[in-house]
């Protein structure tokens, strides 16, 4: 068989052509542009800043994340093409990991010919499920937190290899990391108990062990149990540091989650059965995915049988398989549909398919027998061809927005959300009947409350193609049914009355339009309290020959600018001007 160098070369080979149109495909529209936006505004950076921001409300906690964004700016200005070539890496990276985690477990006698790892790493590199992660710049969380997950497991396997603490200390150093890059990753810790488990076992079985080896299990137990209970408590202390927790979304489900624990129930293993199905059946593959048959409630029955069986099984094909169920775990919540904007989602299989797809490998290649192992690998071959042709075509799919999202509604129909993205990349490209035919059918879609946004895509395009009217008509209609609340709505009818000043033919058209304005801004400065919409009024009301209304409202401006804003300077001009002619 080829040498272990010739079977990376190989491996990342594979991997990296599959993946390559990755690297050319756009920023996707759903986080990554607003996550671009957000670091383009932070002018400067800290180590003390990125792990321990101040008090700042939400939920999420990735400092390592954060990091390897800021580095992205500082060296590549948060290039695209850049980004996703990293994200790749960093996949790569996590399947050669896996390469070497699978031949720590394999016989030793069977290292030098196996191609196991091989197999594995590329099942885990070439999953259609982990394409969601590796295309979007956002999913980085899912890649990096692999990475120190998969480096977790292999320092555990290598401390009871040869017995060296150093390795647990590794081991818990990198748990701590993996956490800080995916809240979801501390799920591992029962998982490296099992994986622990079976490592004693085998240890036990290996007739070159030393003799004091039990004495050493012992303490090993012991210190890994604490090193796993010393991580969390830190990750755990590090997130209250940093953040004034804003955990309504979560909340709300656990509320509901205690109030209905029968319905809870049937909501876990609905998703279980899903997830796990996913793994090995992974189409159709979908970036919104909204809802799961009740029928794989049924499924994960037995599966829940089949879990506590190989639960009990002290090998490592097992303790891979249990420790990529835990980290399937933490997806069970969302598919309540509060936590996330959608309920189900590939992404998430990222970590569980490295675990669950090694240790199916492992056990394929133990129950084959050696009279079909030429079967054997021609299924193998079959197999992880199928899945390079789905991850090639699915990393395709990726490239655009526009393809993303035209594939998305074709599968997910009912999405709101899908429809309004994809219409409004097809507003901005200036295909307004498309566009209007996906804002119609968002609309449709019955949703608790009013959701004003397919109506508000509507009026920017009566807006675009010049129909002021029919656009104030329908931004009216919008405030009206949010009951005066819409600021967008507001925004836009004060963007359109302003067109229509210029337009204006006759001093009583503009001072009718001016009254208007006055009426909409003001609406909009009691929702946002933007100080610049003062200075606005104040504008306005010059125009309405309003002096000492205008005067107010330029005082007003003046003492919520901010110093060095160029409007409140203007404010101070317009504001002496007034009081001048008002004295006089």
């Amino acid at each position: 068989m080829p040498a272990r160098r010739y079977q990376l070369l190989l491996l990342a080979a594979i991997i990296l052509g599959i993946f390559y149109p990755t690297i050319f495909s756009e920023f996707c529209c759903v986080d990554d542009l607003a996550m671009i936006r957000h670091y383009h505004h932070i002018q400067s950076w800290s180590l003390k800043n990125i792990f321990i921001p101040g008090a700042r409300g939400g939920f999420y906690y990735r400092p390592i994340v954060t990091l390897t964004f800021f580095i992205d700016k500082s060296l590549f200005g948060l290039d695209p093409s850049l980004m996703h070539l990293e994200n790749v890496l960093i996949h790569l990276a996590d399947a050669i990991l896996l390469y070497y985690l699978t031949l720590q477990i394999i016989p030793r006698e069977a290292r030098n010919s196996s191609y196991v790892p091989f197999v594995a790493a590329l099942c885990f590199g070439l999953h259609p499920l982990n394409t969601e992660s590796v295309n979007w710049v956002s999913g980085r969380t899912d890649l990096l937190a692999g990475f120190f997950v998969l480096s977790s497991t292999l320092f555990l396997i290598r401390s009871h290899i040869s017995h060296r603490k150093r390795y647990l200390l590794l081991s818990a150093v990198a748990f701590f990391f993996g956490m800080l890059s995916k809240e979801v990753a501390v799920a591992l810790f029962p998982g490296l108990l099992f994986v622990s488990a079976a490592a004693k076992k085998a240890a036990r079985e290996d007739s070159a062990v030393p003799l004091n080896v039990p004495k050493h299990r012992m303490r090993s137990g012991i210190l890994l149990t604490m090193g796993g209970a010393i991580a969390v408590t830190f990750f755990f202390l590090f997130r209250s540091i940093a953040l004034i927790s804003n955990t309504s979304r979560i909340g709300m489900t656990l509320l509901f989650m205690k109030t209905d624990p029968g319905h809870t129930l049937f909501v876990f293993l609905r998703a279980f059965g899903f997830y796990m199905k996913k793994l090995f059946v992974p189409y159709p593959l979908n970036f919104a995915i909204l809802e799961a048959d009740p029928l794989y409630e049924l499924l994960a029955i037995p599966l829940v049988v089949l879990c506590t069986y190989i639960a009990s099984r002290r090998t490592f094909q097992a303790a891979f398989f249990m420790t990529g169920v835990f980290l399937i775990i933490p997806a069970f919540p969302i598919a309540f549909g509060q936590i996330a904007w959608m309920p189900y989602a590939e992404r998430y299989l990222y970590l569980p398919s490295a675990f669950i797809m090694t240790a199916s490998v492992l056990f394929l290649d133990k129950i084959l027998p050696s009279s079909v192992i030429g079967f054997g690998k021609i299924l193998a071959i079959a197999v992880l061809t199928l899945m390079a042709f789905a991850t090639a075509q699915r990393n395709l799919t990726w490239q655009t927005n526009s393809s993303l999202f035209e594939d998305t509604i074709k599968k997910s129909p009912d999405s709101k959300e899908a429809r309004l993205i994809y219409g409004s990349l097809l507003s901005d490209a200036g295909d307004y009947k498309k566009a209007l035919d996906q804002f119609k059918k968002a609309g449709s879609i019955f949703t608790l409350g009013y959701d004003e946004r397919a109506d508000l895509y509507i009026a920017d395009i009566s807006f675009k193609q010049g129909n002021l009217e029919e656009a104030i008509r329908m931004d009216e209609a919008v405030l009206k049914k949010s009951h005066g609340t819409s600021s967008k709505a507001l925004e836009n009818l004060v963007r359109s009355l302003e067109v229509k000043l210029r337009q204006g033919k006759s001093r009583q058209d503009k001072r009718e339009i001016n009254k208007k304005l006055s009426e909409y801004n003001l609406k909009l400065f009691k929702i946002n309290h933007n100080p610049h919409i003062l200075y606005r009024l104040g504008h306005i009301a010059e125009k309405l020959g309003e002096k000492e209304k205008a005067l107010k409202f330029y005082q007003q401006a003046l003492n919520n600018l901010p110093n060095d804003d160029e409007y409140k300077k203007y404010s101070k001009t317009r504001a002496v001007k007034l009081i001048y002619e008002i004295a006089h």
